[in-house]
């Protein structure tokens, strides 16, 4: 959604998809899209406006600079090339929009990402989009009805039972399984673990609970998609949350992973699982569960699965999809990255069987 370009060009197919099969394809949310949910109240004009010092850094990563340092940062360097300018000049969308990517959703380069698509949908030189354009089209592409990031949310789902398989973007693990939050959940980090909304027995009545909270959420960030008057809330605060490890408190199906020790059956897994001092964690800080690796090849290494065999779906020049399998062989650790280059992918030339258990329902 926001590691490469042809983001939108991407979306748009699978949406087109969906629509000329419903029956047959199915999209999943996932935190790459539900956190651009945030743009509309984040860079509208009322939050434009608000003192630099009253915003806060991203509450799930400690390390991260706050709005105002980033510029602060961003000023010291015009200063030092002998350029004079007040810091508030610095204080643009744009500029907030490349502070929002770069340190609060992990994806620097994105912008420029986005310069790209558009020059090549507009059949025009790069150079040629404008920053402000780019602003304009991330918050298009999420606000506006027609917009390609709504449209796949509109369309997608938070799990879905196909069979008797269970899919979803994260993981259900003993947090996660059965577990369904109150819509009312904030983007933020909650001063105690809340009760959920509900915990459901039934795979499939839960699935069903978990997307009528997606729907619930769309149409509550429909009807306002900025902050309130007091900066109390904002519409789909609810799904910003749903994505977000600490604000769901460690029960998130979007962004929690199997690399946590949740549901992988190896020893390595079972050591992060029983750890006394993460359990000890878990029940009073939040933070605690952004410190698990999200790459589940991580553990599966670490416990003797070395290599990593890739199969993967191309289009145009982005992978649509990546199936992971898992050998007792090892392999550069290069070749671990989900992002290696398609040239350096090995063709996989035998079958192996799984040293690993699949939850099926």
């Amino acid at each position: 959604m926001d590691k490469g370009p042809g983001d939108i060009r991407l979306v748009r197919a699978l949406v087109d998809l969906k629509r000329r099969y419903p029956s047959r394809v199915f999209l999943l949310v996932g935190n790459r899209d539900l956190n651009k949910l945030r743009f509309t109240a984040e860079l509208s004009d009322a939050d434009m406006a608000r003192p630099l010092s009253e915003i806060p850094p991203p509450h799930w990563d400690p390390k991260a600079p706050s709005l105002l340092e980033y510029l602060k940062i961003k000023w010291e360097l015009l200063e030092t090339n002998g350029e004079k300018v007040p810091l508030e000049a610095l204080n643009t969308r744009v500029n907030r929009l490349k502070y929002l990517l770069e340190h609060t959703l992990g994806c620097p380069k994105t912008f420029e990402f986005r310069r790209q698509e558009l020059a090549m949908l507009r059949d025009i030189a790069p150079n040629s989009v404008s920053d402000n354009e780019i602003v304009d089209s991330f918050l298009q592409e999420v606000k506006n009805q027609d917009g390609s990031l709504r449209q796949y949310l509109e369309c997608a789902n938070v799990a879905v039972v196909i069979g008797n398989t269970l899919f979803c973007h994260g993981a259900v693990d003993h947090n996660t399984m059965k577990f369904v939050p109150q819509h009312d959940t904030k983007f933020e980090i909650p001063p105690s673990k809340r009760p959920p909304a509900a915990m459901i027995d039934s795979v499939h009545e839960w699935v069903d609970a978990l997307n009528q909270y997606l729907k619930r959420g769309l149409d509550n960030y429909r009807r306002r998609p900025t902050f309130n008057e007091d900066r109390s809330s904002r519409g789909g605060e609810s799904l910003m949350a749903l994505q977000n490890r600490p604000a769901m408190w460690g029960r998130s199906i979007i962004s929690n992973c199997y690399g946590d020790g949740g549901c992988i059956t190896t020893d390595y897994a079972a050591d992060i699982r029983n750890d006394p001092d993460r359990i000890s964690m878990e029940a009073t800080d939040p933070l605690v569960f952004e410190k698990f690796p999200a790459i589940h090849a991580i553990p599966l290494c670490q416990s003797g699965c070395g290599r990593t065999v890739y199969s993967v779906l191309w289009w145009a020049t982005n992978p649509l999809a990546i199936v992971l399998l898992f050998c007792p062989h090892p392999i550069p650790e290069s070749r671990l990255c989900p992002l290696t280059p398609h040239s350096q992918i090995p063709e996989p030339t035998t079958t192996v069987e799984l040293p690993c258990r699949w939850w099926r329902l």
